[in-house]
């Protein structure tokens, strides 16, 4: 059994050219006071808000990055699913080519599922999959075959 649930839209802010030391490295996620944040490159990390004020997850982003870093908003550019259930290593693995076995909680990937590129983090009871807004629809409708 799958549970399969698109949640609410919250703030998400594009992190760039920060000090890497405070961030986690690629494939790697961490939450730090409620928010995700989730290394997508060496040099690029996308936060995650636990609600939708975007001007406070800016300014929580400015001061993670430090002064040379830069804090975009990007709220508008992804929807979250969450995958949970004994089964969703196996409906996510229809779509998706990478060895999802091999991942544990906290890893973070950007991949394609199904022939949308969305990015994948492991979570301690399933997975949360950021496709791009425009892709929502037909992600809903893949995982609706799918299932």
């Amino acid at each position: 059994m799958v549970e399969f649930v698109r949640l609410p839209d919250v703030a998400m802010v594009a992190l760039r050219a920060c000090a890497a030391g405070a961030l986690p490295r690629v494939g790697k996620s961490v939450v730090r006071d409620g928010d995700t944040i989730v290394a997508l490159g060496p040099d690029e990390w996308l936060m995650i808000a636990a609600d939708g004020d975007a001007d406070a997850l800016v300014a929580r982003g400015k001061a993670v990055c430090g002064t040379d870093g830069v804090a975009v908003d990007v709220s508008g550019n992804r929807v979250r699913f969450t995958l949970t259930g004994k089964d969703a290593r196996a409906l996510l693995a229809r779509g998706c080519a990478l060895d999802l076995g091999a991942l544990g909680p906290g890893d973070a990937v950007s991949t394609l599922v199904a022939r949308a590129q969305a990015i994948v983090i492991v979570t301690a009871d399933g997975y949360t999959v950021l496709p791009r807004r425009s892709f929502a629809a037909y992600f809903t409708d893949w995982a609706a075959a799918a299932l």
